[in-house]
């Protein structure tokens, strides 16, 4: 493994952290703890060196973050919106 390559999977480990997709935590609350560090961590002067450490733009990765975040909101609403609609058509009307 190169360095650069360790800098990628920095990145890559704080993206997941911030989509909270950490297979190691597994409590609701840890999550919520760690999503917030990692959120806090992207734009710091630490995450635009390791930015530049793995040969990437620290601009386009905040702007890429922000897209895929704003795609996954957006899904996520759109799958309650579906599941609520689900639940309202089960429940019977009361008269």
């Amino acid at each position: 493994m190169s360095e650069r390559d360790l800098w990628v999977a920095v990145i890559a480990t704080a993206v997941l952290d911030l989509r909270e997709a950490s297979p190691t935590t597994r409590r609701t609350n840890e999550r919520e703890l760690i999503r917030a560090e990692a959120e806090r961590w992207f734009g710091t002067s630490n995450f635009r060196r390791i930015c530049i450490m793995a040969d990437f733009d620290p601009d386009y990765v905040l702007g890429q973050i922000e897209k895929a975040n704003k795609d996954w909101i957006y899904k996520a609403l759109e799958a309650r919106l579906v599941v609520k609609r689900d639940r309202d058509e089960e429940l019977p009307l009361e008269e």
